[in-house]
């Protein structure tokens, strides 16, 4: 939806400089801004959110009507944001993510994990998965990668989004980019018809579904490199979450499936370092070798923790190492460690 004027564009654009992380609308009754920092109220008048009902196709408003909710993509100006108009108590709300307008590189996202990072890029086929909470990040690592791919080798990529959020442009690769409702209706079926499309990379916004989960796995087994998310803590409870979306008498499969063609995962979190007055993110990583895939197949999860630990260098590590090597490189400062809940 591209916004050229209006209260919800205007408030876009302020929060693209004033740092706001989210913007909450409650329709013609108030507006608050999550920054790194916090929640803050906005003194301003009520937005009337009929506006941008009355902007939405046919539909797009019968699927809000069906469901109560709907995600939407907005542009305004060179500037990207994502939203999710939603009803609460018959009053209609919309929740909206500020977007980077372009594209960060490794660096900017992590400094300690860099080269495994770039190393993933460099994959020719299996799952990587970006996982982490709501708002860590996610999307911003994913297409950091498809970034450096883009700029640096010729493949031919096909993204599945809902919504997109980063446009890219080709420079190296041929880039298709879907958006759900838009250019399909599925996720399952544009999964499906992507490996018609003779690609090299496939990206997926989330893995829904078990049949998704399926899907991609299937495409990284027969040499497709697959990129996706999921809504996890780390890097365990991933691979936890893939078997457990299978029932019981399907999950040895998919442990034997998942130990052969998964090739990384990269888990992040966000912390907000008061002194520097910014939001820092540390990662956990995951990366295949012979006593992950093991204990993937076996089911020894349990184990999981220990291996990223014992296998530094590799690549792998856990929150808690990450953080210690943070606080010894001065990238956070040491008492930020107290407030954070890492297992």
């Amino acid at each position: 939806m591209e916004l050229k004027s209006g209260r919800v564009y205007d408030l876009i654009l302020e929060g693209v400089n004033n740092g706001y992380v989210d913007i909450h609308i409650t329709s013609n009754m108030g507006v608050s801004a999550t920054k790194p920092s916090g929640l803050y109220h906005l003194d301003l008048e009520p937005i009337d959110l009929s506006s941008i009902v009355n902007e939405l196709s046919p539909s797009d408003k019968e699927f809000l009507y069906s469901t109560g909710d709907i995600d939407l993509s907005f542009k305004v100006d060179e500037f990207r944001a994502r939203g999710c108009l939603y009803l609460s108590q018959s009053n209609y709300k919309l929740t909206i993510r500020i977007l980077p307008n372009t594209c960060r590189n490794f660096e900017e996202i992590d400094t300690i994990g860099t080269g495994t990072l770039r190393e993933l890029t460099k994959l020719e086929k299996g799952l990587v998965l970006i996982t982490g909470p709501t708002g860590s990040g996610k999307t911003t690592t994913l297409n950091a990668l498809i970034n450096h791919i883009n700029n640096t080798t010729g493949k031919h990529i096909i993204t599945i989004e809902d919504p997109i959020e980063f446009s890219h442009k080709d420079i190296k690769c041929r880039i298709t980019q879907r958006e759900y409702r838009v250019d399909f209706h599925d996720f399952e079926q544009a999964l499906l018809s992507a490996l018609r499309q003779g690609p090299d990379i496939i990206l997926v916004g989330e893995l829904r579904t078990k049949e998704a989960i399926s899907l991609a796995l299937s495409a990284a087994e027969t040499g497709h490199l697959v990129l996706a998310t999921l809504h996890t803590s780390d890097v365990t409870s991933a691979i936890t979450r893939l078997v457990d979306s299978f029932p019981a008498n399907e999950q040895s499969q998919i442990r034997t499936m998942l130990s052969m063609s998964l090739r990384g995962v990269v888990c992040q979190k966000l912390i907000f370092d008061k002194r520097r007055n910014k939001s820092t993110p540390i990662l956990e990583i995951g990366l295949k070798c012979a006593q992950l895939s093991s204990a993937i197949k076996d089911g020894r999860t349990h184990q999981i923790k220990q291996i990223l630990q014992t296998n530094r260098r590799l690549g792998m590590i856990s929150f808690a190492d990450y953080l210690k090597e943070a606080v010894q490189k001065s990238l956070i400062d040491r008492d930020v460690i107290n407030v954070i809940d890492i297992e």
